[in-house]
């Protein structure tokens, strides 16, 4: 069996430090599966930008992580699964931010006039036709159109006022102290 910590230069063979070793099994791991690395991230999150951060925080923590890689795998199997367990945290952090968004828009959904929130329901949750929603709340199809578009702009603001960032609201011109400066003419 050739010796695989060794290569040949133009001194003979030389031995390879086990930390440069590993190195370049990490580069060679890079060049040769990145692509299903990729493809593998994509099947899980089914998004190509998602796919490709995963992937690349994977890479950066394996790359961070080198001297933890004990050799007990190979080193192809030990980045799939930290690009695995990295798709895995996307795939978290987008339920979560999806979860948030859901209690958000329900909690909205019940700012809305009664009429708005019918509507609403009806047309965007339960996913009627706008024929569908005119017969069930008996009236012209204009209406259920000006309505759900009434309560779309209403949810659309309600969401803007809520995700915009908090500032102070200091008055203009006026200095941040607690005690105000008087000015003598």
């Amino acid at each position: 069996m050739p010796n695989t910590n060794a290569y040949v230069g133009a001194e003979g063979p030389l031995e390879i430090p086990g930390r440069e070793r590993i190195t370049q099994a990490f580069g060679h791991v890079l060049s040769s599966r990145l692509a299903s690395f990729y493809r593998k991230a994509y099947r899980m999150l089914g998004n190509a930008a998602d796919a490709e951060d995963a992937v690349q925080d994977a890479l950066l923590a394996a790359y961070a992580h080198l001297d933890q890689f004990k050799e007990q795998a190979e080193m192809s199997t030990w980045v799939t699964t930290i690009v695995h367990n990295c798709v895995l945290l996307q795939l978290r952090k987008d339920e979560y931010q999806h979860s948030e968004l859901s209690t958000r828009l329900v909690h909205f959904h019940t700012q809305l006039s009664p009429t708005l929130r019918r509507t609403f329901r009806l047309r965007d949750i339960d996913g009627l036709s706008i024929r569908e929603t005119a017969r069930i709340l008996k009236v012209p199809c204009g209406t259920v159109k000006a309505q759900s578009a009434r309560a779309r702009r209403k949810l659309k603001d309600l969401m803007q006022h809520a995700l915009r960032p908090r500032s102070r609201n200091l008055p203009r011109n006026q200095p941040e102290s607690s005690t105000p400066s008087r000015v003598s003419r």
